[in-house]
């Protein structure tokens, strides 16, 4: 019997620059992965640029020490979203806090990594998916930060923060929001560490950031922000600055090519009983005037119709829509253990992430841009050969 001889794959017969101009198309990892398996012409000609991806989202899941990761369709904006679409359980690294309430996540700003902070017995960063494992400086006995989140920002310094209540002996009340945050600049070996008691009971809506040497500290329609080291000596309180007819879900914090963005989710309290989220949910913009962060105005969502919004916690950052093969103007945000898009344009929003159970998504969402490491393909055959003999 005539041994079949295997057919030729129509891959081989593509020349090199087509490869390389499909491969600039395809901004899932996941299919960019793919193809680099299966099309070995490619790679034995692609260099060392790679296309931009969408990116994925990772929150807690309720197991102690398990990440849910997920990417997300982000086709369910014209069709019909996937409940079960690209889950994946990924066990944290050792010395993940056992709450599974909270988090010690410290993301990039821009979204290229994800780490886990742990204070014990010496502060460090481990990255989530590589390992990598950044020795930090120790914090001052009188300032440890149990559960931070935070940012690592493209200067290298790091921003760590923490909401927590605390007991106080005002008439009104017999405790406060206090909020501690502790700051690495690059060349420092020492933390800048502060702490200030906010005066407010809410604990929803909480978000911080740091710009241009200022801290913003939103909690609720209040608005603080301290310039320099001494607390008390600096913050001031911006409250009721938001007037809307709806409830704000969230707020978000955002520098979109260097322009400070506050995004806020509304939602209408008559409508909740519906599962009409177009209806039900509603996305603002806000910019600072000038120089001072006092004054915000209404921005006019069309004008970001070149840049597509990833909002999470503890970071939200843009991303050029160009780049990514797709149109912009969407805003994309974590809601009721869900994920929603919501369209600039038309002020329509649109579920594109089916709740599930286990997903804490709206108790910390991280958007990471993905960053696959291939391998030469020589190296992988040096492998694969050292492994069978």
């Amino acid at each position: 019997m005539a041994r079949r001889v295997p057919a030729a794959s129509p891959w081989a017969f593509l020349p090199s620059d087509l490869l390389l101009d499909i491969s600039g198309h395809l901004h899932d990892a996941g299919d960019f992965v793919r193809f680099h398996a299966v099309c070995k012409p490619w790679r034995d000609t692609a260099g060392a640029t790679r296309p931009i991806f969408l990116p994925w989202v990772i929150a807690p899941g309720d197991d102690v020490g398990i990440i849910r990761q997920s990417t997300v369709d982000f086709r369910g904006i014209y069709s019909k979203a996937s409940s079960n679409h690209g889950y994946v359980a990924i066990v944290e690294p050792p010395g993940a806090p056992s709450n599974t309430t909270r988090r010690n996540w410290v993301v990039a700003a821009d979204g290229t990594a994800a780490s886990l902070f742990v204070a014990h017995p010496e502060p460090r960063l481990i990255q989530l998916f590589t390992g990598k494992v950044t020795p930090l400086p120790p914090f001052p006995l009188e300032q440890v930060m149990e559960y931070p989140r935070g940012i690592v920002y493209a200067d290298g310094t790091i921003f760590l923060y923490q909401f927590n209540y605390e007991q106080c002996q005002d008439h009104r009340f017999d405790k406060t929001l206090a909020f501690t945050v502790s700051i690495l600049r690059p060349g420092n070996v020492t933390w800048e560490t502060m702490k200030k008691r906010l005066n407010v009971l809410i604990r929803n809506c909480c978000s911080a950031a740091y710009h241009n040497g200022e801290i913003l500290v939103f909690v609720g329609a209040n608005i603080w922000c301290f310039v320099t080291l001494n607390f008390e000596a600096n913050g001031d309180n911006m409250g009721g600055m938001l007037e809307e007819p709806w409830n704000r879900v969230s707020t978000y914090v955002l520098d979109s090519r260097g322009e400070l963005l506050m995004a806020s989710i509304w939602v209408d309290e008559s409508l909740q009983c519906h599962d009409n989220h177009h209806q039900v949910l509603s996305v603002t913009l806000k910019e600072v005037e000038g120089s001072s962060w006092k004054r915000w105005l209404r921005k006019d969502g069309r004008s970001l119709g070149d840049r597509l919004l990833f909002l999470g916690s503890p970071a939200s950052f843009t991303m050029d829509a160009a780049q990514l093969g797709t149109s912009g103007g969407y805003v994309y945000f974590p809601f009721r253990r869900g994920m929603f898009c919501y369209n600039l344009a038309n002020g329509m929003a649109k579920r594109v992430k089916r709740p599930r159970s286990e997903w804490r998504v709206e108790d910390l969402c991280v958007w990471l841009q993905p960053q696959p490491a291939i391998a030469p393909i020589q190296e992988i055959k040096e492998s694969i050969n050292g492994a069978n003999e």
